[in-house]
């Protein structure tokens, strides 16, 4: 988990200011139609990138979190995401 969370916080770094106001945002409006809600907003706004990894990593145990960077237009960012954790889902299975 803690190769996940260092990932994510440098994914994090890579976004611009707005761009990591945007990805809060949409945090607080995940949605994944199954009855998951959001991050509370109060948690967020003040929340810096580190604790909005902890966030993260608390609320969500699948992708939710990362389907937000395709909503701020940072596929490529998602795309990183994923392949770090199928590699991480190989490595834990062989």
């Amino acid at each position: 988990m803690a190769k996940l969370e260092e990932e994510l916080f440098k994914t994090l770094q890579d976004l611009r200011e707005e761009e990591f106001k945007e990805f809060k945002w949409f945090l607080n409006k995940v949605d994944n139609g199954e009855g998951l809600s959001g991050i509370a907003a109060a948690k967020l706004e003040n929340a810096g990138r580190h604790n909005t990894v902890d966030l993260m990593v608390e609320k969500y145990q699948g992708p939710e979190g990362l389907r937000v960077l395709k909503k701020i237009s940072r596929n490529d960012l998602m795309q990183h995401l994923q392949n770090l954790l199928l590699s991480l889902v190989n490595i834990k299975l062989w």
